[in-house]
């Protein structure tokens, strides 16, 4: 089966967006630029990477070595 492209399905995409959608299998995909999806590919890695040291913001600040100045401006410019 031939990839069609339609308007609907670019109607799924947030306006301004100019990435280009296809149907290909019954699946819509969008087509990204080689560059953009090994970065993206990169990311999904290592969120799911085991090795992956996941810890709360705080313990990441006392670990991370900066000063308590710089902690303090990351706090406020990160706070909810």
């Amino acid at each position: 089966m031939a990839p069609t492209m339609g308007l609907m399905a670019e109607r799924m995409l947030p306006e301004g967006d100019e990435h280009q959608v296809i149907h290909l299998g019954g699946e819509s995909a969008v087509i990204v630029p080689l560059d953009e999806y090994k970065h993206l590919r990169k990311q999904k890695e290592w969120r799911e990477s085991e090795g992956r040291v996941r810890t709360s913001p705080e313990e990441f600040l006392m670990l991370s070595g900066l000063s308590e100045e710089d902690r303090r401006q990351l706090r406020e410019k990160y706070a909810d």
